[in-house]
């Protein structure tokens, strides 16, 4: 839909999808949130997916069932500036479809533009997720240091205390050993 909207600046887009896909309107709600004052026209074009499957891609069968579906969106009111192929089977189509359409009609292939933004989501989501990785990273980082910190401090408190415990225990050594020495 997006790409639709950015190749038709008068807002005047054709869509040729499957019975149901038309039938649905994903195409046309998908557009209109985008561009409210667009002005769409849709075409269910059945057999394209039958030719599509069946290779039958190129020559006087497909260009007569496209001139079939494409005639009435072309022929009524303004020319639209893009027709969007709302297929994934259109695309085997394409050099078709766009002879018949003509020249000054962009094609806007929805797989290609559904797998681009499926590819930025994922670069996207991937650049998020090493963002994220980098701040746990630079948490568990400082959290260390921090541990490290805490544990020397205790170390040299355990130090201290053993030393102290050390100089009273020769002091108090010292002093029996005084105190022998006088008995003697």
């Amino acid at each position: 839909a997006e790409a639709a909207v950015a190749a038709a600046p008068k807002g005047r887009i054709a869509v040729i999808a499957t019975e149901g896909t038309v039938r649905g309107g994903a195409y046309l709600r998908a557009i209109k949130a985008r561009e409210a004052n667009a002005d769409v026209v849709q075409q269910p074009a059945p057999l394209f997916v039958a030719l599509a499957e069946e290779g039958f891609t190129e020559g006087a069968i497909p260009e007569l069932v496209a001139r079939t579906y494409l005639d009435p969106l072309l022929g009524s009111g303004a020319r639209p500036e893009c027709l969007v192929l709302g297929c994934t089977h259109f695309p085997a189509l394409k050099s078709v479809i766009a002879r018949v359409a003509g020249s000054g009609i962009a094609l806007v292939d929805s797989a290609a533009t559904t797998a681009a933004s499926a590819g930025n989501d994922v670069a996207n989501a991937a650049a998020n997720a090493a963002a994220a990785t980098d701040e746990l990273g630079d948490k568990a980082a400082a959290a260390v240091d921090n541990a490290a910190a805490k544990t020397d401090e205790m170390a040299d408190k355990e130090a201290a205390a053993t030393k102290q415990e050390a100089a009273e225990a020769e002091a108090s050594l010292h002093n029996e050993s005084v105190a022998e020495d006088k008995k003697d």
